[in-house]
C-alpha cells in the first residue's frame, strides 16, 4: 500500500512540477481568450442594454469539495453565450476573519462534526455563512455560483432569508456574537442539520430572526388598490399595515411625483401626469445575488442576496378635467331653456343648449384651460346677450357662470287707413283723430289711445307689451268716418334674437260716410223746325247727359250719364259738399247752371229735376268780291236753305208777310237776313246760290253753315263770294336721284352700287314775278314790274310735289312773268338762271286759264373723313403694356354702310349694305366725291379689315347725312363719338378719335404636381392629381426680357394677361413647394388674332387654340412638375473587417415610423430603393446575417434634392464566442494538463480530509 502511495506521489510531485511549469502559461492563454470574450461582448452591448451577470451554476459532490465545470448560459437580447466556468474572472478572496467560543455538534445522515469554535467568515470583506459543517474552512481564492450540488432551490431560499434577517440583518439588534451563531445555526438546520448547542438566549434571537423574515413578507394594504388624485394636489395613501416605510419608489409610470413619507405614499399629479401605476419595492439588507462560494479544499460558504424583492403596484386615476356650468336667467330672475351657447377653448368650440332647468354643462375640460362662453342664439321671447365670459378650469370643480337675458317688449301700432283708398281720406273726411283701445284677447283692456299723423300715416301705438294676443276695438270714429263695431285681433310674435322689441303694425281700414245724388233731365222743347207733331208742353227727357259732382275739397269729380229717360244717379258719394255741373249736355240743347250739394249722412239720397233749353240763331247773308271782299251793292242774288237733319229746304214767312217762301233775295245794299230762327245743327244747313249778281261766276257750290251754342239767341253772318277770270302756271321739276342698285366686286370685297338718273323733283320752291306791270280791264295796276307776287303781304312761293309738278293758284291775271328758284331741297344745287313764261287770255266763258313750264337740278357732291389713331405698345411695366396712341398708317380698311334699310327705286337696300370702301393713310380714311340718295340718312363707317396686330373696331362710327344747304360739295368729318359737317368741324372741342385697339388676350395654363403616397412595405405609388398652387413663371418677349410674372392660384391656375400679337418665352422660375422640381422647359408662345399656340424647345407644336370671345377660361396646357425624389442605398458590412454582408434584413421608415419597404442586401451588401419622395427616413435592421448581432438602431437619412443619392453605412458585429476560443493544439494541451494535475491534487487532498473527520 505504501509503495502504492509512493508511486502516486511520485506522480503527484512530477505533475505538480509540471504544473508549475506549464499553468502559468495556461493562465496567461486563458487571460487571452478572457480578453478576446470581453471585447466580443462590449461590441455587443454597444447596441444592447446591459445584461445582468449571468447566472453561474456548479455543482457540488456531497464527499468532494471540488469544482465541477459546466456550462452556463449568458442570455442577452438574441444572442446565446456559453461560458464554462474556466473562463469566469471571478477570484474572491475568503479568510476566516474571527472565531467565538461555542461548542456545537452538528449531524445529518450519519455524518457527525463537531466543534468547540464558530469560525466569522468573510469574502472580500463581506459575511459569509457556513453551508458544509463537516468541511474545514481555508483561507484563499473564492469562486461565486448561483447554486450548489445538494443544495435544493428552496433550501438556497430559506438560507437566503435567513442570512438577509439574521445577524445585522433588518430587525435585529444588529451585528453581535449571539446574532452571528443564530443565524449560522438556523442555515445549518435549513440544510438539513441538526444542531446541538446550548447558547443562552438562543431561542429569543431566533424568534427574532423570524420575526424579522415574518415582517419583510408583510405586504401594504395599499398595494393593488386603485387612487384618484387631483391635479396639483397633494393626495396621501396610508399603510394601516406599517410596513411602507420601509419600501422605496422603484418607477413613477404616472409622473405625480410620487415620494414615501414615513408610512404613507404622496403624490402631487400635474397636468402632464397621466393614469397609470406606482411601483415600490421592499429590498433585502443584501443587494445584486445570493451566492455559494467555492475554494477547491475549503469549505463552501455563502452570501445573502437580494433574488426576489417583494415588489408592490398602486394604481393612479389622474383626475386632470373640471367643468363649466352655465346657468341662464330672464330679468325676472325666471330660469330659461332653449339658449345656445358656444363654448371656445384650446382652439375647439363647442356648443351647448340649456335644459328645462335653464342649465348647460360642459364637462371634462382640462386643468388650468381658459374656456370663453358666448350665448350665440337665445331662447324664444329673449334678446341675445353676446358678452363673453371667461372661466379658467380646475380640476374636479364645476365652475358656474350666470348669463342673463331681457325679455323682448312688445310695440302694437295701428294704422288707420280708408278702406278704398288707404292713406289718402276721401271726400273731406279725415283719419286723424279716431280713438282706439288695446285690449288682451281675454277681454282685459289696456289702455286708449287717440291716433294723429306721424311719419305719413296716421298712427298710434302702445309699448312695453307681453308678447302675446290682443285686438283693438275703435271707440270713436274720425270726422267723416263710420264707426267700426268689429274687434281687430292680432298676436305680437317673437322677432328675433337680435332686437329689444318685437313691432306689430295693424291696419284699421274704415268707410267713410257715403251719399246719392239722382234725377231727371229734360229739355224745354225738341230740336226740330216747324215739327207740329210733338206737343210744345210734353217736356222731352234729355239722354246720354253727362252730370258731375265735384268735391270741393279735392276736387274730385264723379260722373253719370242720364238714361232713355233721362234718370241719372251718382252713388256712393263720399263725405263732402260737391259742385253739380252738366259736363256733357245734349247736342242742341244749353247746359244748367253750377248748383252745390252737402253729404253728410250715411246712405241719405237727394233729389232733382234739370232742364236744358234749345240754341236758335237767325243768318245774315252778304254777297262780297272773292278777292276784295267787298259787299257787291247790288240787289237780286237769291239764295235757297236746306236743312240736312229735316232733309227738306227750309221755309220760312217772308219779310212783313203772313206767307211763307223757301227762296232768300238780298237787297240793294248786298245782304239779307232770316225771318226765323233757325234751331242748333253742327253743319247742318247748306246754303245755295241760284242767280248771282250781273259781272260775277255763279257759284258752284253751297256754303254749309252750323247753328251753335255760341250762335245762340243771336245772328250768324255768312259771306258769299264771287271771283274774277284768272290763269296759273305749272311747273314740273326733274332731279337727278338714285334710280337703280347693283352689287359689284371691289379688290376690299363687294359693294352695292347705286346709279343715279333725273326724276321727279319734290320740295323746290319758287317765286313769281312780273316782266312786266300786269293790269287788268278796269285799270288797277295788280302787279308791278320785278316785284314778287305775295299772298297776305307774303311772297307767294310755288313748290314742287312728290310728282315733281307745282301748279300756282289762280291769281295770275293776264301777262308775261318769270319764276325764280329760290329753294332747292337740300343737297341739290340750285339752279342760277329764272324761267320765263305767259298767261294769255282765253275767253270770258272760260274760268280759269294757264302756262306750263320744266327745269333739271343735280345732286351735290359728298366727302367723308374718319379721324383714325392705333395703340402701339412703347414698353411693359408691373405685368402690363404701357400703350400709347398713334396715327393709324397700316392700311386699314374701312366701309361706308347705311344704318337702316335704304329704297332706291324698287329695290330695298338692307341695312348694314356696304356701299363704298376706303383706305385708312396718314390717320385718316376718306370717301371723296360720293354722292347718297338725297334724303335724311344715317350711315356709319366701320372698319372691315384692321390688319395684323389690332381688334378689329366693329363698332359703327355713325354719321348723318342731312342737307342743310344747296352748295357743290358738304365734307363729313367723322369722330369716334361725334360728327360734324364742313366748318362745324373747325370749333374748338374735344374731339375723340376712331381708336384701333392692339389685340390682347389672356393665356392661361394650369400647374399640376406629382403626388406621393404611401402603401406601406410596398414603396410610394406617384400621380400627377395634386393641384399645383404656388409656382412662380416669368414671361419673356421675343428679345428675352422678362416682361410678366404670375403665380398659380388655389386651383393651380394662372394667367398671362393681355398679350398682344407676337411670339413670346414662359419658364417656369419656382415650383409651388420644395417637393416638386423645377421644370426647365422654356416653352413658346405665339398669339396672333386667330390662334394662340404653344411649342417645346424642341419646336413640336403641343396645342393650339381659337381665340373665342367666350370668358370662361381653360387652360392652354397642363404643366407638370414631377415630386422630388431620390434614391437611398445602405452598405452593410462587417464592423470589424469591413467585409460586406448580404442578406441582411433592411427596411426603411418614414418620420412617422410607417414601413415603406423592406428588402435584404444583395451580394454587394448593398440594399437600394428608388422613388423616394423628399422627406425623412431611416434605415432599420430587422434580420441580421447569419453569426452576426442585429443592429436596430435606425440610421437616419433625408432625401432633399431630386435625383440625389442618399449613401448610407451600417456595421455588424459578429457573435462572441466563448470557448477555447483558439484551435491551437498547444494551448489545448496545456489546458488539459492543468486541469487534470489539479483534479489529481483535489481527490489526494480531499481523502485525506475526508479520512480525518472520520478519526
Amino acid at each position: 500500500m505504501r509503495k502504492k502511495l509512493s508511486q502516486l506521489t511520485t506522480i503527484i510531485i512530477l505533475f505538480l512540477t509540471l504544473n508549475t511549469t506549464f499553468v502559468p502559461s495556461a493562465l496567461a492563454v486563458s487571460d487571452e481568450l478572457k480578453n478576446e470574450t470581453q471585447e466580443q461582448v462590449i461590441e455587443t452591448e454597444t447596441s444592447h442594454p446591459e445584461t445582468e451577470d449571468p447566472p453561474l451554476k456548479q455543482e457540488m459532490n456531497e464527499s468532494d469539495n471540488q469544482v465541477q465545470p459546466e456550462d452556463t448560459d449568458l442570455n442577452t437580447d438574441k444572442t446565446k453565450i456559453n461560458y464554462p466556468i474556466i473562463g469566469y474572472n471571478t477570484r474572491s478572496t475568503g479568510v476566516m476573519a474571527d472565531k467565538f467560543s461555542q461548542y456545537y455538534v452538528a449531524s445529518r445522515n450519519g455524518v457527525v462534526a463537531s466543534e468547540s469554535v464558530f469560525g466569522y467568515f468573510e469574502v472580500d470583506g463581506q459575511v459569509a455563512y457556513c453551508v458544509q459543517p463537516d468541511v474545514l474552512f481555508a483561507d484563499g481564492n473564492f469562486t461565486p455560483q448561483t447554486s450548489f450540488a445538494g443544495i435544493s432551490e428552496s433550501q438556497a431560499s430559506r438560507v437566503n432569508e435567513i442570512v438577509n434577517f439574521g445577524s445585522g440583518g433588518a430587525g435585529t439588534a444588529g451585528f453581535s456574537r449571539e446574532f452571528f451563531i443564530t443565524t449560522q445555526v438556523m442555515v445549518w438546520e435549513a440544510l438539513g442539520w441538526n444542531i446541538e448547542i446550548s447558547m443562552p438566549g438562543l431561542a429569543e434571537y431566533r424568534n427574532q430572526i423570524e420575526n424579522a423574515i415574518n415582517h419583510y413578507q408583510t405586504i401594504p394594504s395599499i398595494n393593488q388598490s386603485t387612487q384618484s388624485v387631483v391635479v396639483n394636489e397633494k393626495s396621501s395613501f396610508a399603510d394601516t399595515k406599517g410596513v411602507l416605510s420601509h419600501y422605496r419608489i422603484a418607477s413613477d409610470g404616472t409622473n405625480s411625483g410620487a415620494k414615501i413619507n414615513g408610512n404613507a405614499l404622496e403624490v402631487t399629479p400635474k397636468v402632464t401626469s397621466t393614469n397609470g401605476t406606482i411601483t415600490l419595492v421592499r429590498d433585502r439588507p443584501y443587494s445584486g445575488s445570493q451566492y455559494f462560494w467555492v475554494n477547491p479544499g475549503s469549505q463552501t460558504v455563502t452570501t445573502g442576496g437580494n433574488n426576489n424583492p417583494i415588489t408592490i403596484r398602486v394604481n393612479l386615476n389622474v383626475i386632470k378635467n373640471g367643468h363649466v356650468k352655465l346657468m341662464k336667467k330672464g330679468e325676472d330672475g325666471e330660469l330659461i331653456p332653449g339658449a345656445i351657447f358656444r363654448l371656445t377653448y384650446n382652439g375647439q368650440t363647442k356648443e351647448v343648449t340649456t335644459n328645462a332647468k335653464g342649465e348647460a354643462e360642459l364637462k371634462d375640460v382640462l386643468d388650468g384651460t381658459e374656456v370663453t362662453v358666448q350665448e350665440i342664439k337665445a331662447a324664444y321671447g329673449y334678446v341675445i346677450n353676446r358678452t363673453p365670459q371667461k372661466v379658467i378650469i380646475k380640476a374636479n370643480k364645476t365652475a358656474t357662470l350666470t348669463f342673463n337675458n331681457k325679455r323682448q317688449r312688445g310695440v302694437a301700432r295701428i294704422h288707420k287707413k280708408d278702406s278704398e283708398t288707404g292713406d289718402h281720406p276721401q271726400g273731406a273726411a279725415t283719419l286723424n283723430g279716431a280713438v282706439y283701445g288695446l285690449f288682451k284677447s281675454d277681454g282685459t283692456k289696456i289702455k286708449s289711445i287717440t291716433l294723429s299723423p306721424k311719419a305719413g300715416i296716421v298712427q298710434g301705438e302702445i309699448k312695453d307689451l307681453y308678447l302675446g294676443s290682443y285686438y283693438w276695438l275703435e271707440e270713436k270714429a274720425p270726422v267723416g268716418y263710420n264707426l267700426n263695431p268689429n274687434k281687430i285681433p292680432f298676436t305680437i310674435e317673437y322677432a328675433g334674437q337680435e332686437v329689444a322689441e318685437s313691432i306689430k303694425m295693424i291696419e284699421a281700414k274704415e268707410d267713410v260716410i257715403k251719399g246719392n245724388i239722382d234725377g231727371y233731365k229734360v229739355g224745354n222743347k225738341t230740336l226740330l223746325n216747324n215739327d207740329l207733331t210733338i206737343n210744345p208742353d210734353i217736356k222731352p227727357p234729355l239722354s246720354n247727359v253727362e252730370i258731375t259732382a265735384t268735391s270741393k275739397t279735392t276736387g274730385i269729380a264723379y260722373s253719370t250719364l242720364t238714361d232713355k229717360d233721362g234718370y241719372f244717379i251718382l252713388k256712393q258719394l263720399p263725405y263732402d259738399t260737391y259742385k253739380i255741373t252738366e259736363t256733357k249736355g245734349k247736342e242742341g240743347y244749353k247746359l244748367f247752371a253750377p248748383f252745390e250739394v252737402k253729404i253728410e249722412k250715411q246712405g241719405y239720397t237727394h233729389h232733382y229735376v234739370l232742364e236744358d233749353k234749345v240754341i236758335e240763331s237767325k243768318i245774315q247773308v252778304f254777297k262780297v268780291d272773292s278777292e276784295t271782299n267787298k259787299t257787291i251793292p247790288r240787289s237780286g242774288a237769291k239764295f235757297k236753305i236746306f236743312d240736312r237733319k229735316a232733309t227738306q229746304w227750309v221755309e220760312m214767312l217772308k219779310p212783313n208777310s203772313v206767307e211763307k217762301t223757301t227762296i232768300f233775295e238780298t237787297n240793294e245794299e248786298g245782304y239779307l237776313v232770316t225771318s226765323e230762327m233757325l234751331k242748333w245743327g253742327e253743319k247742318r244747313y247748306e246754303l245755295h246760290e241760284i242767280e248771282a249778281p250781273e259781272g260775277y261766276v255763279l257759284a258752284k257750290e253751297p256754303v254749309v253753315f252750323s247753328v251753335l251754342e255760341m250762335n245762340a239767341d243771336g245772328i250768324i253772318v255768312i259771306k258769299f263770294k264771287n271771283d274774277n277770270q284768272k290763269g296759273k302756271v305749272n311747273l314740273h321739276k326733274n332731279i337727278q336721284q338714285a334710280s337703280e342698285v347693283k352689287e359689284k366686286d371691289s379688290e376690299f370685297g363687294k359693294l352695292t352700287e347705286i346709279n343715279y338718273t333725273l326724276q321727279n323733283g319734290e320740295g323746290f320752291e319758287f317765286k313769281i314775278r312780273p316782266a312786266k306791270d300786269i293790269i287788268t280791264p278796269d285799270g288797277t295796276v295788280r302787279y308791278k314790274k320785278g316785284e314778287f307776287i305775295q299772298v297776305d303781304k307774303t311772297d307767294f312761293i310755288l313748290k314742287t310735289d312728290a310728282s315733281g309738278n307745282a301748279e300756282s293758284p289762280e291769281f295770275l291775271y293776264i301777262g308775261e312773268y318769270e319764276l325764280v328758284e329760290t329753294k332747292a331741297p337740300y343737297g341739290v344745287v340750285k339752279l342760277k338762271e329764272p324761267i320765263k313764261f305767259e298767261i294769255k287770255y282765253q275767253g270770258q266763258l272760260i274760268d280759269l286759264t294757264s302756262a306750263s313750264v320744266k327745269a333739271d337740278n343735280y345732286l351735290q357732291k359728298i366727302d367723308v373723313l374718319g379721324y383714325k389713331q392705333q395703340e402701339t405698345v412703347t414698353e411693359w411695366k408691373d405685368n402690363s403694356p404701357v400703350i400709347q396712341l398713334e396715327a393709324a398708317n397700316n392700311g386699314q380698311v374701312f366701309a361706308l354702310k347705311n344704318t337702316h334699310e335704304l329704297v332706291v327705286g324698287d329695290v330695298a337696300i338692307p341695312a348694314d349694305t356696304t356701299l363704298n370702301y376706303a383706305v385708312v393713310k396718314d390717320g385718316i380714311v376718306k370717301f371723296e366725291d360720293i354722292l347718297l340718295p338725297n334724303v335724311d340718312g344715317n350711315y356709319y363707317i366701320q372698319e372691315v379689315d384692321s390688319k395684323a396686330n389690332h381688334i378689329l373696331d366693329t363698332h359703327h362710327y355713325p354719321f348723318e347725312y342731312k342737307a342743310y344747304n344747296n352748295e357743290d360739295k358738304q365734307t363729313i368729318h367723322v369722330w369716334k363719338d361725334s360728327f360734324a359737317v364742313d366748318k362745324n368741324a373747325l370749333t374748338k372741342q374735344v374731339r375723340n378719335q376712331l381708336i384701333n385697339e392692339l389685340f390682347k388676350t389672356n393665356v392661361s395654363f394650369k400647374k399640376i404636381n406629382e403626388s406621393a403616397t404611401l402603401k406601406p412595405n410596398e414603396g410610394y405609388v406617384y400621380a400627377y392629381d395634386q393641384v399645383g398652387k404656388g409656382a412662380t413663371f416669368e414671361l419673356l418677349d421675343e428679345a428675352g426680357k422678362v416682361i410678366q410674372t404670375t403665380q398659380t392660384d388655389d386651383e393651380g391656375m394662372a394667367s398671362w394677361k393681355e398679350l398682344i400679337v407676337g411670339t413670346y418665352y414662359q419658364r417656369e422660375v419656382k415650383p409651388s413647394d420644395q417637393s416638386h422640381v423645377l421644370n426647365t422647359e422654356k416653352l413658346k408662345i405665339i398669339v396672333t388674332k386667330e390662334k394662340i399656340s404653344l411649342f417645346n424647345e424642341k419646336g413640336t407644336l403641343l396645342n393650339e387654340m381659337d381665340v373665342t370671345e367666350n370668358e370662361e377660361v381653360f387652360p392652354l396646357i397642363e404643366l407638370k412638375n414631377e415630386h422630388v425624389k431620390g434614391i437611398a442605398e445602405l452598405s452593410k458590412s462587417d464592423v470589424s473587417t469591413g467585409e460586406v454582408l448580404p442578406n441582411t434584413g433592411i427596411k426603411i421608415l418614414d418620420k412617422d415610423n410607417q414601413t415603406v419597404v423592406e428588402g435584404r442586401t444583395d451580394e454587394n451588401g448593398k440594399f437600394t430603393f428608388e422613388n423616394l419622395p423628399d422627406g425623412e427616413y431611416a434605415f432599420v435592421e430587422f434580420d441580421a446575417p447569419e453569426g452576426y448581432l442585429i443592429d436596430e438602431t435606425p440610421v437616419p437619412f433625408t432625401i432633399k434634392n431630386h435625383g440625389e443619392i442618399v449613401k448610407c453605412q451600417m456595421t455588424n458585429k459578429r457573435k462572441p464566442l466563448v470557448s477555447s476560443g483558439v484551435n491551437n493544439p498547444q494551448v489545448t494541451k496545456l489546458v488539459l494538463g492543468s486541469l487534470m494535475i489539479s483534479a489529481i491534487s483535489g481527490v489526494f487532498v480531499f481523502e485525506r480530509i475526508r479520512k480525518r473527520i472520520k478519526k
